[in-house]
């Protein structure tokens, strides 16, 4: 049985390493486990996040984190605070947020509770965010996003995807209430779940061109109200519980010459699955001939979507589910594959009946 086992092992084509627990915090017994530090805080109003006693609790002792958006220094309406270490580059987190009620709120008001990763810690503390709004009532409807504080302004944020209720496995809760958040960060492919579920089209990538990546760096939590209507005082809190971050497994494989080429990028189509119409997105690093162009899972040639030359750039395309002829074609399984002088990337996606 053992030169069996020696066997197998010799001829597997990939080596996992299994995760390692990074970091913890549980808040236990009313004190943080880790120290917490003040984000958004170039002029010094930022605040930690500090523990507080909360009854039904996910880990049950009645002990969270927790941080109000109120500033008295200067009446704003954030609150950031993080934890961990700054040299963090590839690592999954997870972490139990309170959603309050937001549905009492009225049409002009905008709340947002974020899980942050990758965070640097300058000045107001840029980020890249996991973000939820569930205000039923607000005229921005409940979704959630994933978005970046850049380090050139961390007051304005960008948002890179966005996921509304219907598009979200399970759906968004209309009640206040615990909800898992986690990430995987990986190099520039992020993942992104909602109470264990993998968001549709995953994993995205930072696409934004006019501002730097984040690359290293903590975690965080952020909160942020506003008041179209004036009230500058009025404010929001964020509690959270349950924090884990853990290493990425790593994987020695037979092909390790294949590496992702960073000359163009080829992002996950959305929605995915579709039905009846989709967008594809792609990133060209330098100018090149392009070709996209849509597969059945036999292989088949179904659509060319893009043909010639183009200047780099980030492009869009929807396809609508027809062939080359004009002709619906059939729910299933199909394949999207962008071709340029430096090579090729393919993807899947699923259309809907």
């Amino acid at each position: 049985m053992r030169m069996v086992t020696k066997i197998v092992i010799l001829f597997l084509p990939v080596f996992l390493f299994a995760q390692e627990i990074m970091y913890e915090e549980y808040f236990t017994d009313g004190t943080p486990d880790n120290p917490w530090y003040a984000g958004f805080n170039e002029n010094g109003a930022g605040k930690a996040l500090t523990v507080k006693e909360m009854a039904d609790n996910p880990s049950g002792d009645g002990w969270v984190g927790c941080m109000s958006t109120w500033r008295e220094a200067d009446t704003g309406n954030v609150a950031q605070s993080w934890s961990g270490n700054l040299e963090w580059t590839d690592y999954y987190a997870e972490a139990n947020v309170y959603f309050p009620d937001m549905s009492k709120e009225g049409a002009m008001f905008v709340e947002y509770y974020a899980m942050e990763f990758r965070v640097d810690t300058a000045g107001n503390t840029a980020a890249y965010q996991f973000m939820a709004t569930l205000d039923t009532n607000s005229f921005l409807s409940p979704r959630l996003r994933f978005r970046k504080r850049p380090v050139e302004a961390p007051a304005s944020p960008i948002t890179i995807m966005e996921w509304l209720a219907d598009s979200i496995p399970g759906g968004l809760p209309m009640v206040p209430g615990w909800n898992k958040l986690a990430v995987k960060a990986k190099g520039n492919d992020f993942w992104f779940y909602f109470n264990d579920q993998e968001l549709p089209g995953c994993p995205y990538q930072d696409t934004t061109t006019v501002t730097a990546h984040l690359d290293s760096g903590p975690i965080g939590f952020y909160a942020f109200k506003i008041n179209f209507m004036g009230d500058a005082t009025d404010t929001t809190y964020i509690c959270v519980d349950d924090i884990i971050v853990k290493s990425v497994p790593t994987a020695i494989r037979d092909d390790e010459d294949a590496v992702r080429p960073e000359s163009f990028v080829l992002l996950q189509n959305y929605p995915n699955p579709f039905n009846p119409t989709t967008t594809i997105r792609y990133v060209l690093r330098e100018k090149s001939d392009v070709r996209l162009t849509i597969y059945d899972i036999m292989g088949k040639e179904v659509r060319t979507l893009i043909n010639g030359a183009q200047q780099a750039g980030e492009r869009t395309v929807t396809w609508n589910a027809t062939d080359d002829a004009g002709k619906q074609v059939a729910p299933g399984v199909y394949f999207y594959k962008l071709f340029t002088k430096n090579g090729s990337q393919t993807r899947k996606m699923i259309l809907l009946k």
